[in-house]
């Protein structure tokens, strides 16, 4: 893995990093950082974004940065994924003020004093229940989340999923 070091308004002190057999390419040319964090090159008029061209410019996809980083451009952390499971493994957004947690926000009738937690799938969203806490709500949204997504799905407290048996002493 390499570093390069982005240019432009956003890009003062950053780096994007890519994979030992894309440095080479990648280094020659002028990469900036766009106002959405990612990292893009010129190509006459037209902006070239990292991620995408790496993968080979899918068409009817999307390019998913698996740990969510999006200056981490090594092939090793990029997948193509369609916008239903690209949203799995998006963050909470930061405009939600009901919530702590993703999937998770208040009732908006003020005389029940709970919790709703939902899942959206395929464009669906799909209603788990109703707890009186945000804990209890955003650790079945992410048994839910798991049980449908496994790996890509973004918990919100991914130490209570993680901490099953410990397989790492099994022959």
């Amino acid at each position: 893995m390499r570093f390069i070091s982005l240019r432009g308004k956003y890009g003062k002190d950053r780096y994007v990093l890519v994979s030992d057999s894309d440095f080479k390419k990648y280094s020659l040319v002028k990469v900036h950082l766009s106002q959405r964090g990612y990292a893009y090159y010129k190509l006459g008029k037209k902006s070239v974004y990292l991620h995408k061209e790496i993968m080979g410019n899918p068409n009817n996809c999307v390019v998913d940065h698996k740990n969510g980083f999006p200056l981490d451009c090594r092939r090793s952390n990029l997948r193509l994924a369609n916008k239903s499971t690209n949203g799995i493994n998006s963050k909470k957004r930061k405009n939600a003020v009901t919530s702590n947690f993703k999937g998770v926000d208040k009732c908006k009738n003020k005389s029940i004093n709970q919790y709703r937690c939902r899942v959206t799938t395929d464009k669906k969203s799909v209603h788990i229940g109703y707890f009186n806490s945000q804990i209890h709500a955003a650790i079945a949204y992410d048994l839910w989340t798991y049980d449908l997504f496994g790996d890509r799905a973004v918990l919100n407290l991914p130490i209570v999923i993680s901490s099953g048996p410990d397989k790492r002493w099994e022959d």
